[in-house]
C-alpha cells in the first residue's frame, strides 16, 4: 500500500459501519492513497472523506477508482471523478496522472460530497446497505 498523504492517522477507528442517510454533506478529504485490490493486486486510488458537520461529524466514507483499468471507460471514469474533485475544491487536475504525488493537494481541502445508499444481497443471503460517495460539489 503506498500511502500519499493523510491528514489525521486514525481516520479509519470510527466504530459506526451503519450506514448514514442519503444526502449532501460537508466534508474534507483525509488520505489519499493507492491500494492494492483484487485478484492482481492492481493499485487502486482511495480517498477517504470525514464529515465534518453533526450529526454525522467525524465519519469517514471512501471512495475507491480504477486508474490503471484494462477498460478504457473505467480509465475514463477516474479521471473524470478525480477532476470533479479537484473542481469541487478548487485545485487543478494533475498534470500527470500516473505520479502519486500528483495527488497530495486534495488533502485537507473541505468540499459537499453527495452520498447515496446501496442495498445488495451478501454471499450469506443477507441485505446489507452500504454508503456510495457519487458526487462533489464546491463548499
Amino acid at each position: 500500500m503506498t500511502s500519499l498523504h493523510k491528514t489525521n492517522t486514525d481516520h479509519t477507528k470510527v466504530s459506526n459501519n451503519e450506514p448514514i442517510p442519503a444526502g449532501t454533506y460537508l466534508a474534507e478529504v483525509v488520505s489519499v492513497e493507492f491500494v492494492p485490490m483484487g485478484h492482481d493486486e492492481r493499485p487502486y486510488l482511495e480517498l477517504t472523506f470525514r464529515i465534518i458537520e453533526e450529526p454525522h461529524a467525524g465519519r469517514c466514507l471512501s471512495r475507491l477508482l480504477d486508474p490503471n483499468s484494462p477498460n478504457k471507460l473505467a480509465r475514463a471514469v477516474y479521471r473524470m471523478e478525480v477532476t470533479k474533485i479537484c473542481k469541487a475544491v478548487n485545485i487543478p487536475p494533475p498534470k500527470n496522472w500516473d505520479n502519486p504525488d500528483s495527488y497530495t493537494a486534495l488533502c485537507g481541502r473541505s468540499l459537499v460530497i453527495s452520498v447515496h445508499c446501496i442495498t445488495y444481497t451478501a454471499p450469506t443471503g443477507e441485505n446489507v446497505t452500504i454508503n456510495q460517495v457519487v458526487g462533489y460539489a464546491k463548499k
